[in-house]
């Protein structure tokens, strides 16, 4: 081991004392610079935090001037110390117009003494004068105009120095946007509410998320009652939706679906429209719901009216039918035979109901006319003269001139006119071609002639049916619609008709042998067809025999 160094009492007397004052000075002197170089490093501290504050300051004061909003700082006594460029854009001063102004000529003169008030009272408190959230009021700029304002406060201190700094945003579109919206808000739900039909809005769970007054007040209930809930409970008080429910309908077919609805003693017409996003995807669906009670009674009403106005027009018909019939009672059994044919023809042909009618009235009066014809002229035997048939041939005026001034909602005046008329323009008494000639005149000429042909006159004998299918056969496409002629021709071979059966009623063939009462069966050609003798000769031979086919029908 090392030697230990020499103890206290080896030194002698004096020299320890000097040592003990050498060492007391050293540590003193060992004092002082730590002392001072304590004192050095809080200078070097103070420095750098003075400079991060100048570098802060400067950031904010930088911050301040270039930001778009109004930072404006107050001492404690509310008076102007800073005003950055925002402020001078938004209030219209100079810097030095308002530097150690107070606080308050930024306000019109009705927010002035609160704001003075509000600064001085929380003046020794710390507190700021506005507390809570930002508030929104009016500014005042330097030409006196007012603004709409968003302003919040907040307190600073600096060592000695407290102070404000509030930070000023106008708000002048915020405030005309949500005017604007408030407005067309209003007038949605003005517009809503005026329409007069029930009209919600539903999502896809069948909630009604809107509603207007028309459907509050046909449910009965009132809008808390309604809005939230789903639609099958508060219209229909189920817990599911109805059968045929539109808005199922919909959700399925993305498209509006329908329904008519009766409750009570009223009817409504519900409509059920899809709503879809940008996408094309389903949101929900507009439900209207249409009060057509009125409109239903209408119809009802209407269908009343139709009726008995058909009963009157039949009855009319009818009459006016008799009275040719009470001269001649073969021309009333002609009239109702050729309605009867020239009905099933028309349906053959696929017309439409309206039309059929129209066909019926035709048929029914078509001879009308034969009123003006001395009846020993209508069942003469033997040929007629030259100026007797001029007279019988008169008829179709005649017709047209008695039903002119009655308002049919057909051209049954027209079709009496024509029905004597051809295609080819031989008829009368207009010598009209087919393009001029109506349908219903072209098939009750096919009729007329099939049925006067075959049936029993004062002056011939029948000439039976397949003559007269003959006639019509050799003359289509001449004097006789084709289509027509095909129409009828069908009827007798292929559909079993014949005279006699229930009015204007086309019945199948009684089996496959032949039609009831000794119509030409199914599959049956008309002698036109199997004739070897031409089929025209043998008409006008017949014709000849009888006194002309034209004039005597």
């Amino acid at each position: 081991m090392a030697a230990a160094g020499p103890a206290l009492e080896e030194f002698p007397p004096l020299e320890t004392q000097k040592l003990v004052s050498e060492l007391y000075v050293h540590q003193m002197e060992l004092h002082l610079r730590n002392e001072e170089l304590r004192r050095k490093q809080v200078v070097v501290q103070r420095f750098l935090h003075r400079q991060e504050e100048i570098q802060s300051e400067e950031r904010f004061r930088s911050m301040a001037q270039t930001a778009i909003d109004a930072v404006i700082s107050t001492d404690e006594r509310g008076r102007i110390i800073s005003w950055n460029q925002g402020a001078q854009a938004i209030f219209g001063y100079q810097e030095d117009e308002v530097l150690d102004q107070h606080l308050a000529i930024l306000f019109p003169e009705r927010y002035r003494a609160a704001c003075r008030r509000k600064v001085e009272r929380r003046r020794f408190s710390g507190m700021v004068p506005f507390p809570g959230k930002a508030m929104e009021l009016h500014g005042l700029r330097q030409d006196g105009g007012e603004f709409p304002l968003e302003l919040s406060l907040s307190r600073w201190e600096a060592g000695a120095n407290s102070g404000y700094t509030a930070i000023i945003r106008d708000i002048s579109k915020r405030w005309a946007l949500t005017l604007a919206l408030e407005g067309a808000a209003h007038k949605w739900r003005t517009t809503f509410d005026a329409i007069g039909d029930g009209v919600f809005l539903l999502n896809l769970d069948y909630e009604i998320l809107q509603c207007n007054h028309a459907m509050s007040d046909q449910v009965r209930k009132p809008f808390g009652e309604i809005i939230g809930r789903r639609c099958h409970k508060v219209v229909h008080r189920r817990s599911s939706p109805i059968d045929g429910c539109p808005f199922v309908r919909m959700k399925k077919s993305r498209r509006r679906e329908t329904l008519i609805l009766r409750r009570d003693d009223c009817w409504f017409k519900i409509a059920v429209d899809p709503i879809l996003d940008d996408d094309g995807n389903l949101r929900g669906g507009v439900h209207v719901t249409t009060d057509i009670t009125t409109m239903m009674l209408a119809q009802e009403a209407l269908k009343e009216t139709l009726a008995r106005l058909k009963r009157n027009m039949d009855e009319t018909v009818a009459v006016l039918a008799a009275t040719a019939g009470s001269r001649d009672p073969y021309t009333a059994g002609h009239q109702h035979n050729v309605a009867q044919l020239a009905c099933a023809i028309a349906r053959e042909m696929g017309l439409s109901p309206e039309q059929f009618e129209g066909i019926r009235v035709i048929g029914l009066l078509h001879d009308i006319g034969k009123v003006a014809v001395p009846a020993e002229l209508l069942s003469k035997p033997g040929k007629l003269s030259e100026l007797e048939f001029g007279i019988i041939k008169s008829h179709s005026l005649m017709g047209y001139e008695i039903l002119k001034r009655i308002e049919f909602p057909w051209p049954v005046a027209l079709a009496v006119l024509q029905h004597h008329e051809r295609l080819d323009g031989s008829g009368y008494p207009g010598r009209l071609p087919g393009a001029e000639i109506c349908l219903e005149a072209k098939i009750i000429a096919v009729a007329d002639v099939v049925e006067a042909m075959s049936s029993h006159r004062p002056y011939r004998s029948s000439l039976g049916i397949d003559r007269a299918l003959e006639e019509i056969f050799q003359g289509r496409g001449v004097c006789y619609d084709p289509e027509i002629v095909d129409a009828c021709i069908s009827l007798f071979t292929q559909k079993g008709f014949s005279f006699g059966q229930e009015p204007f009623l086309i019945l199948s063939p009684a089996d496959e042998t032949g039609a009831a009462q000794g119509g030409p069966g199914p599959g049956r050609e008309p002698a036109a067809v199997r004739s070897e003798e031409t089929p025209v000769q043998k008409g006008k031979s017949a014709a000849k025999k009888s006194g002309g086919l034209e004039g005597r029908q």
